[in-house]
């Protein structure tokens, strides 16, 4: 955008702001179209789009003070952060089921330190070029501020500062939100359109109160996130489960980013835990719900039972190892009619009425999850990290039938290119999901069936 502005003006044109964000838009699609998808592209041009729209609109309401310095220092910084806050919101609440309600606060803050220490380092550079120990100097008056921004980051953007939503955003509210307010930015010099909006309001409140005065009990459902090589799933089945798998090495802890936001949205209290894998990583996850005592009951494989143990005395949590349930290879039941879960090494079963999803840790071939397809005459769903050649020759040639779909993480090359064989017909294998390509994937159950959600 900026370098469109550039050359506007450097050819003396009229520089219209509209027409520069739908140029800039165009040429990264045009590079890269799956980027329409990506939640920085939207929250980048969603955001400069609204600063182009609402600011100019709500500036005229200082016309009379646009000159002064209170406007220019405090007013417009302080208007421009707002309106980027309240643009931004949706989207945020949307993919994050967060608001951050002091954003405009950081950006106040954050984005001066940042042109200081832009401008800086260009000053550094240049000192160091000259005199090596010109730029030392001017290092260490630099350095502070970089640390103090970093702290600021992160006390921003910890879950802390945030509002946690109980009840999950959809794309309609998504739509109507933007909706009402592109009416109140046209209602500040409208007396009609004052009238339209506050009728709108009272139309979509209504709408919602019968809606929620409507709705029946939730569906069973399972929602599996995308991690990179490993697995988490939220199941509301026969009970609340947490399910975690070969989770990948993060300085953060995932469960705390990503599993409890989503558990308070839904409004899930103290689930079952439950690590297939027997990786420190998982056990380490696993170990953040008893320290924060949010686990009803927590399952672990036998062979992390030493892994686990030496965890919970680092982090110092009390009693944790003798709290775990540990669990070995047991046998499958002859039929899995007369139970809601069977649970070995590797392998996590959950039946619902008439159909079970089976849960199988990365590492877990053919020969683990084909017990489950013998014992359970129904229709089966298949959640797994990684889905190999193996796996898809299984699926594929050798018993076609019981699993119906299979959500994964994302599909090897070999198991790519077998799928793509024609020897392959789409009759003879199951739908493939993966949880890479479109984000988390929540499946319902609707008629007897696991499909996914709308």
């Amino acid at each position: 955008m900026a370098s469109l502005v550039i050359i506007g003006r450097t050819l003396q044109r009229k520089v219209e702001f509209n027409n520069i964000i739908a140029s800039a838009a165009l040429i990264i699609l045009i590079a890269k179209p799956t980027e329409l998808y990506d939640v920085g592209f939207q929250l980048s041009f969603v955001t400069a789009w609204g600063l182009i729209f609402f600011v100019p609109r709500v500036g005229r309401l200082f016309q009379r003070i646009k000159t002064r310095w209170h406007y220019k220092l405090v007013i417009f910084p302080l208007m421009v952060c707002v309106v980027a806050q309240l643009v931004s919101l949706p989207l945020c609440a949307y993919y994050f089921q967060r608001l951050p309600i002091i954003a405009f606060l950081s950006n106040l803050v954050i984005v001066p330190l940042v042109s200081i220490i832009v401008l800086g380092e260009l000053v550094l550079l240049l000192a160091y070029l000259i005199l090596p120990l010109a730029g030392v100097f001017f290092g260490s008056i630099l350095n502070p501020l970089i640390n103090i921004t970093i702290v600021l980051l992160r006390l921003f953007g910890s879950g802390e500062l945030n509002v946690l939503l109980t009840q999950r955003v959809t794309e309609l509210p998504l739509l109507l939100y933007y909706v009402l307010l592109i009416l109140l930015s046209y209602s500040m010099y409208s007396k009609g359109t004052r009238r339209f909006t506050l009728l709108y309001l009272l139309l979509i409140g209504n709408c919602f109160a019968v809606h929620a005065l409507l709705s029946g009990r939730p569906l069973p459902n399972v929602t599996v996130f995308s991690v990179p090589g490993g697995l988490i799933s939220v199941n509301q089945l026969n009970r609340p489960q947490v399910v975690m798998s070969d989770l990948p090495q993060r300085e953060y802890i995932l469960a705390e980013k990503i599993i409890d936001p989503f558990l308070i949205s839904r409004g899930i209290d103290a689930p079952e835990v439950i690590a297939l894998s027997d990786d420190y990583r998982t056990a380490k996850e696993s170990a953040y719900f008893l320290s924060q005592a949010k686990s009803s009951r927590l399952y672990l494989p036998l062979s992390s039972r030493n892994a686990f143990k030496d965890i919970c005395e680092a982090d110092t949590i009390v009693h944790g190892a003798e709290k775990a349930v540990y669990y070995g290879n047991s046998p499958m039941p002859d039929k899995c009619n007369d139970i809601d879960m069977w649970l070995t090494e590797g392998l996590l079963l959950s039946r619902v009425d008439s159909s079970a999803i089976v849960f199988v840790s990365a590492h877990g071939g053919p020969a683990l999850f084909s017990e489950a397809a013998a014992a359970c005459p129904f229709d089966l769903v298949l959640v797994k990290a990684v889905i190999y050649r193996r796996d898809v020759e299984f699926l594929c040639k050798e018993t076609p039938g019981p699993f119906q779909l299979v959500v994964c993480n994302k599909l090897s090359k070999p198991a790519r290119r077998l799928l793509a064989a024609e020897k392959l017909t789409p009759d003879g294998c199951p739908s493939f999901l993966e949880t890479s390509q479109v984000g988390a994937i929540e499946l319902v159950m609707k008629d007897g069936r696991f499909r996914r959600a709308d």
